[in-house]
């Protein structure tokens, strides 16, 4: 009878244990979570100290969450070599389902990544059926209904088709084995070059770099913690859901920085209507890499129903033995955008932009004035602006004219009186203090660039990024005694 007693309170005293340690784990998650939510701001000069906390921070969650859950981790990290095998097998499996043309193109290395290579001439189009396509909107072949449940109900998930994306991914990736999409899923990267897998020392770069680049800095900082608090959110339903505890135990931070990465870097729009924007990978063509001049994009086809059904890529005229690039959208984006949200660098789309420091609000009088020659917006036509966006490739009578508009802009804004009835962004007086102005800050805001050694940055798109912004800066001392 002591013997049963004692095994009783052992078994008690162990569940009692794994209970105070849930709610120590989920309470630090809380912590975490509320700390975003509530977040006001980050402290120039501190960026990235905050951002190194915040990333030991859901690291300590991380091993805390495997350790009291003792899963297998699932397999992530794979070499080039062994996603070419496997997409063989992808391929082999697209084919068998009705993909054309398939043939024609071939994988290769580019850009120290896959890409693909025209490799026979043909007079089809490219074709892969949409019912190979992993979007945000298949729910018919769960295992069980409550993962749609939660993904149509929650009020995150249901309104973000991301989201919604990247949790599929994280369920077929749970679930790989089983998954009707494992053949794509298996040959995915194990890591990108988002800045959900930046360095830190990435990050401190950033920052030492100053001014010129803190816009990058807040943008990608941003970033992250938004995907973090997203993460201690689903975390914590999660774990709340009795069904959902299968996912929960394999939820790690890892796991859901690669499927957010995933879904920013190879997503494309299957179907848009004006219910619902369906969100997809396109099984092999996405491999298809970028280029500055590329205008080709994939098509869709749609049935009687204005459904799609297959998504197109014609490689027509593209010469056998060349690269097939495709466009990754609107032409607008700038390089900033892409840094971050694809991983990618296209330095004639790097935008060096120089702000005007103000010591005092300008008088109405001098806004007055400079509205009426510069416009309400000071565009790029207007002869005065605070701030201006240099691109690389843009000539140099381009670049000149943009110090001329922050040197007319420092014109008025230098003149010590405030309340004339006069002002002219001409006044050659006032333009010399002006240029001796701006040669200054032109050369603060250099040093600063400079002052970082642009190949310690983890990856090439981060190199070539601030690479050519160096490049920008320097190219604008060397112009300024022209203007």
């Amino acid at each position: 009878m002591a013997r049963g007693n004692q095994d009783k309170n052992r078994v008690a005293l162990s569940k009692s244990k794994q209970l105070k340690d849930s709610e120590d784990f989920h309470a630090k998650v809380q912590a975490l979570l509320k700390s975003l939510v509530t977040f006001d701001g980050l402290e120039p000069g501190k960026m990235a100290l905050h951002h190194r906390d915040l990333i030991e921070k859901v690291k300590e969650i991380q091993v805390d969450h495997k350790r009291r859950n003792n899963v297998s981790e699932l397999k992530l990290n794979i070499t080039n070599k062994e996603r070419e095998r496997l997409i063989s097998q992808l391929r082999t499996k697209l084919e068998e389902a009705g993909a054309t043309g398939l043939e024609a193109i071939n994988v290769c290395s580019q850009f120290g990544e896959l890409g693909l290579e025209k490799v026979k001439n043909t007079d089809q189009l490219l074709k892969i059926p949409t019912s190979c396509s992993l979007t945000s909107k298949d729910d018919h072949f769960y295992k069980t209904s409550d993962f749609i449940d939660f993904c149509k109900k929650d009020k995150m998930v249901k309104g973000m088709a991301n989201v919604r994306l990247g949790l599929r991914l994280v369920y077929e990736k749970i679930f790989e084995r089983e998954s009707k999409f494992k053949e794509y899923v298996s040959c995915l990267p194990g890591s990108y070059n988002t800045p959900l897998y930046w360095k830190v020392e990435d990050f401190e770069n950033l920052e030492k770099l100053g001014e010129s680049c803190r816009e990058e800095l807040e943008t990608a900082i941003s970033f992250v913690r938004a995907i973090v608090r997203q993460y201690c959110y689903l975390l914590t339903v999660f774990y709340s859901q009795a069904s959902l505890r299968t996912i929960y135990k394999h939820f790690t931070w890892d796991l859901y920085r690669w499927a957010v990465s995933t879904v920013q870097t190879r997503a494309n729009e299957i179907q848009g209507d004006d219910e619902e924007s369906v969100l997809g990978f396109i099984p092999f063509l996405e491999l298809a890499n970028t280029s500055v001049k590329c205008q080709k994009g994939m098509e869709r086809i749609h049935n009687n129903n204005n459904e799609v059904t297959h998504a197109v890529l014609d490689v027509r005229d593209v010469e056998v033995g060349q690269p097939v690039f495709i466009s990754y959208g609107s032409q607008d984006r700038n390089g900033m955008n892409q840094l971050i949200h694809n991983g990618i660098c296209e330095e004639t789309k790097v935008e060096y932009k120089i702000y005007l420091p103000q010591s005092k609000p300008l008088s109405e009088k001098k806004l007055k004035y400079m509205k009426s020659v510069g416009g309400e917006d000071f565009s790029n036509e207007a002869v005065l602006s605070p701030m201006i966006s240099v691109q690389l490739n843009s000539n140099d009578k381009e670049k000149i004219h943009q110090l001329q508009q922050l040197c007319n802009f420092l014109t008025i804004a230098l003149d010590k009186d405030d309340d004339s009835d006069s002002y002219d962004y001409q006044n050659q007086e006032m333009k010399s203090t002006a240029i001796r102005f701006l040669k200054i800050r032109l050369m603060v805001l250099n040093k600063s660039l400079q002052s970082t050694d642009c190949t310690t940055f983890s990856t090439k798109s981060l190199q070539r990024y601030f690479q050519t912004k160096q490049s920008i800066s320097t190219k604008l001392l060397t112009l300024i005694d022209t203007i």
